[in-house]
């Protein structure tokens, strides 16, 4: 239960402890300034950089648990997102892993509408088409292909339309000519790989 609260709550736990921490920073330095007054400015300067060295780590390991908490909500999102109907038309405020739309004979689907969703990978999508409105994508790349490159185990979308959607770690994968026709806002949001 205590895990939990600090789990739910952490920022104000980090808050709380720096608190404490401060304080008692301060009482221990006043106290060693009057211990090693008679030693010189060298002992202060290890003195700090002993401190700051605790602080490093103190940072550190904040950072550690913090990427731990983040990289659980990932896997949990990840986890129980529903199986969505590939053959529904449009998708409204839903989040979808792309696996569900991976078919074995390299089928197309045609004119997807998502809108409000959170698209999820990891996966390849070849999506001919592709129109993109007020999207984020996040760990997205295009992957542009020569045009004799085979296509296999893709996610393959024809004409989709994207709108207010978040999409993460996805690799779209095209031709030259279908990246020259896409727009040049979507063309700046993700970094571009050419075999």
């Amino acid at each position: 239960m205590i895990l939990r609260l600090i789990k739910e709550h952490y920022s104000g736990v980090i808050a709380v402890l720096g608190f404490f921490g401060i304080t008692t920073f301060s009482a221990l330095q006043a106290k060693a300034s009057e211990l090693l007054e008679g030693y010189g400015p060298l002992v202060y300067w290890a003195v700090g950089l002993c401190f700051g060295l605790i602080f490093l780590a103190a940072y550190y390991g904040y950072m550690r648990i913090r990427r731990e908490i983040l990289h659980t909500k990932f896997i949990e999102k990840n986890l129980y997102a529903a199986t969505v109907n590939p053959l529904v038309k449009e998708f409204r405020n839903e989040q979808i892993r792309l696996s569900d739309f991976l078919h074995p004979l390299d089928f197309y689907y045609d004119d997807k509408i998502f809108i409000d969703c959170e698209l999820i990978g990891p996966a390849f999508l070849h999506a001919p088409g592709i129109t993109a409105i007020r999207n984020e994508f996040r760990e997205c790349f295009v992957l542009v292909l020569r045009n004799d490159a085979p296509k296999m185990g893709v996610v393959s979308l024809k004409n989709p339309r994207f709108e207010n959607c978040r999409l993460a770690n996805i690799t779209f994968m095209m031709r030259q000519s279908e990246y020259d026709e896409l727009p040049d806002e979507v063309k700046g949001l993700m970094p571009k790989i050419t075999l």
